[in-house]
């Protein structure tokens, strides 16, 4: 009775902040019901979704990835058609002619404020901005602050 609870829970938590766009809390919330219940593809899905929501389309994969993968070696069988359905729908929502989304992060942003005001003036002039430094410095970090910030790029550009 408590699982089932717990679970219900999760699944309105779930949907609630996916629908209020806080994906953050959606993403976490379907990851804790994907480890609490590792061979329920419901909970699959909803990652999935919550992922595909937040605009991550590789981890939308991954995530189904790892569904069929716990699927197959533990229980010999393959996803159910509905939850290939909603890793088909995950792939076709990233069309061509529709605008990259940023990535959601789930750790806070602190400092850079000199890069990110130094960013935003390049974006606002015209010509292409290229964002250098060292892996693992945050370049990716930054730029989806920045463009998170405003909605988006100046411009409408994303």
């Amino acid at each position: 009775m408590a699982d089932t609870l717990a679970r219900q829970a999760l699944e309105i938590l779930i949907i609630a902040a996916g629908s209020a766009g806080d994906h953050v809390v959606a993403i976490s919330a379907a990851r804790r019901a994907v480890s609490s219940a590792p061979l329920d593809e419901y909970a699959h899905r909803m990652l999935i979704r919550a992922l595909d929501l937040a605009g991550d389309q590789a981890g939308a994969v991954s995530a189904y990835e790892q569904c069929r993968a716990v699927l197959a070696d533990q229980l010999g069988v393959d996803p159910s058609a509905e939850t290939i359905k909603a890793y088909v729908t995950a792939l076709r929502d990233q069309s061509r002619s529709s605008g990259a989304r940023v990535p959601v992060h789930a750790s806070s942003f602190i400092g850079r404020e000199r890069e990110s005001s130094r960013l935003r003036a390049a974006l606002d002039r015209p010509g292409l901005v290229t964002v250098c430094g060292l892996g693992g410095v945050g370049k990716s970090r930054l730029t989806a602050q920045v463009a998170g910030q405003a909605g988006g790029f100046p411009g409408g550009r994303s």
